[in-house]
């Protein structure tokens, strides 16, 4: 149960959803134009699903709302945190715009990650430092921590980064994930931290509704955007996994939540399908980060489903591994065999379901039958609902200017 006190935080953090949201959506149109005027498009390709070119610049209309509720936010509970975490989120930005504009080395990318996790454990005194018993591990040493630390905070990064082929996909899923954590860290009676992944998930909502619903207005959120948003990811999961935090104390230590399996829960789909998609590039001999359609969203939109269906079902799938997972802590599971139940899903619904998925699009039968009309009833681009949201985001105020990028 929630304590009064942390209730009264629940209804600031719906309040800062919604002044952020609104900040977001106002800066929108601004942001659109800035893209347009400096020719900052996504240009279709092999590998791309779009057929014309997108300004891609949406990250900077989501920074601008986090930033606006993370310095309103400081005004009621000052914290040095909030202006690393600015700090942070605007260095990833930069680094994004730059990479979608001019195209940046590899190396220099992960080397500013790198610089940026450390700069999370370093500044937020944040990291996961401890496994929870898993193995027989508890508290590690210090390379270890920085090692780990490093490799995850990168690797969630990334995973976020590499989600986004689908519209609609990397911020559904993003905001999703950060209410969970606003969930997670409102139980663990840590309110603010709470009030930060509701400031994110905010933010996020206009470029979704954009993203998904608009025409004239469709921006992509960019390598800015998801860079961004997976470093506030990677500094939720390291503030509740920290083994002095109140998370950790209080789920952990007293009700046996097993703090790494559940944020890897959260974030399962993403992390578990980029393994896969490295995993199998290495395998053919290619680099794990050359570009190619073989991602589980691939999967679902060759198999018929719409981008909106397609967001909708890995989102469902996500869930299920996270009620996999608690399901098992309910039945008293131990911190390793709540990882291995969340490992054994991640892999069925990655690793298994994608070859799976494959297979229903070249063989006929009852189950491809079935495939073929649950993504057919995914598209309702003409259904009254869907006309009437994309008339609300293709306001004529967003559509000044709409022929610039021919």
């Amino acid at each position: 149960m929630l304590s009064t006190p942390v209730i009264h935080y629940v209804w600031l953090g719906v309040m800062m959803f919604i002044i952020t949201f609104i900040v977001s959506w106002s800066i929108y149109p601004v942001v659109l134009r800035a893209a347009r005027v400096h020719k900052i498009y996504d240009r279709p390709g092999a590998r791309k699903l779009q057929e014309r070119p997108v300004p891609v610049l949406g990250g900077v209309a989501v920074f601008a709302g986090m930033f606006v509720g993370l310095a309103l936010f400081s005004t009621f509970a000052f914290s040095s945190k909030s202006i690393w975490a600015v700090l942070a989120m605007a260095t990833m930005l930069v680094v994004g715009v730059l990479d979608d504009k001019y195209g940046l080395g590899v190396k220099l990318r992960f080397a500013i990650e790198i610089a940026v996790v450390f700069l999370i454990i370093y500044i937020n005194t944040s990291a996961i430092d401890n496994f929870e018993g898993i193995w027989g591990v508890d508290m590690m040493e210090p390379w270890a921590v920085y090692a780990l630390s490093i490799l995850s905070g990168v690797g969630l990064m990334n995973a976020i980064n590499l989600i986004d082929g689908v519209d609609g996909y990397s911020s559904g899923f993003s905001m999703v994930a950060c209410i969970e954590f606003a969930l997670v860290f409102y139980i663990s009676r840590v309110p603010g931290m709470g009030i930060i992944c509701l400031v994110c998930a905010g933010s996020q909502l206009p470029f979704f509704l954009h993203n998904v619903f608009g025409k004239r207005t469709k921006m992509f959120i960019g390598d800015g955007g998801t860079l961004m948003i997976g470093t506030m990811i990677t500094a939720f999961c390291f503030s509740i996994i920290k083994h002095s935090s109140a998370s950790y104390k209080l789920l952990f230590q007293e009700h046996g939540v097993a703090l790494i399996p559940l944020c890897l829960a959260i974030m399962a789909i993403p992390v578990f399908d980029t393994l896969r998609v490295m995993f199998t590039r290495a395998l053919k001999g290619r680099s794990p980060f050359s570009p190619d359609k073989t991602h589980l969203h691939h999967a679902f939109i060759d198999l018929g489903y719409s981008h909106i269906g397609t967001t909708l079902k890995i989102i469902q799938i996500n869930l299920a591994i996270l009620a996999g997972w608690a399901i098992a802590w309910a039945l008293g599971a131990s911190a390793t065999l709540q990882l291995y139940v969340v490992a054994a899903l991640g892999v069925l619904f990655t690793f298994v379901l994608y070859p799976v998925l494959r297979a229903l699009q070249k063989r006929r039968g009852f189950l491809s039958a079935m495939s073929a009309k649950m993504a057919a009833f995914s598209h309702i681009e003409n259904s009254k609902p869907w006309r009437w949201m994309q008339k609300l985001v293709d306001d004529e105020l967003f559509a000044e200017g709409k022929d610039e990028m021919f």
